[in-house]
């Protein structure tokens, strides 16, 4: 049997949950921009969609508004 070998997620992934042997991107609505971290939610007036890549959040335009971890239509 081969040894573990340990690895950090690349930035817009986690293994959140501890114990994952899995990297997932981050759910829409949450990101992370540094490798190894932990992926967060999108603050107010940001969002993420799955069209995005999962690094950052946009800010909503003028006039429109987001709560925290939004996705966008």
């Amino acid at each position: 049997m081969g040894a573990a070998t340990c690895f950090i997620c690349p930035a817009g992934w986690s293994a959140e949950g501890g114990g994952s042997s899995k990297c997932r991107e981050c759910e829409v609505g949450r990101y992370n921009s540094i490798e190894g971290e932990a992926c967060k939610d999108c603050l107010e007036g940001s969002y993420r969609s799955s069209k995005m890549v999962a690094t950052k959040c946009d800010k909503c335009e003028v006039g429109e508004t987001a709560e925290i971890a939004s996705t966008r239509w």
